[in-house]
């Protein structure tokens, strides 16, 4: 059977709060210094040693002792519960919220384009303003997404690209 490890008592001898181990026979107040025999039910008493010591006696009811199984028991389920709550709620915080969804971007290409002539100006005007980083690959890369844009945002992309090369003293054109 389960037996609890750890009971609540008092000191025969003083009064004073004592935690005693239910394997152990006999049990020494910190405050008065004197022991006492632990007696459980459903255990063989051991034999009192000798000597000319009193020794007191701490009965432990089997009440007590079932309630101290029973709060053990209880704590284990709730540290359980609460592990798998953690577990169920981190997996709804991260499938609601903790990967942003991939939205694709329309097919657009050449031909989708009434005009492509205004993604390849924004493009060449992007490649002219970051193009003068060198050892940057990812410029080229951002500007050759522009193409993925409808006529109307390549033209305000490049309008955008000019007026800030006009302002760096460049020429995109």
């Amino acid at each position: 059977m389960f037996e609890p490890r750890i009971i609540k008592v008092s000191c025969p001898h003083c009064g004073a709060g004592l935690r005693i181990n239910p394997q152990a026979a006999v049990v020494t107040c910190s405050y008065c210094q004197r022991s006492s025999f632990i007696h459980l039910p459903n255990r063989v008493d051991p034999p009192a040693p000798s000597g000319t010591q009193n020794y007191g006696h701490i009965h432990v009811s089997a009440a007590k002792a079932k309630q101290v199984v029973v709060l053990s028991v209880a704590l284990g389920l709730l540290v359980v519960g609460l592990a798998v709550g953690g577990v169920v709620i981190a997996i709804m915080a991260r499938s609601g919220t903790g990967r942003p969804h991939r939205t694709s971007l329309p097919a657009s290409t050449r031909a989708n384009h009434g005009n492509a002539d205004a993604c390849d100006k924004a493009v060449a005007c992007c490649k002219a303003l970051l193009g003068a980083v060198p050892g940057q690959p990812q410029n080229e890369r951002t500007c050759e997404a522009l193409r993925a844009l409808t006529d109307a945002e390549c033209s305000k992309q490049h309008e955008t690209f000019r007026n800030s090369a006009k302002q760096l003293g460049q020429a995109c054109d």
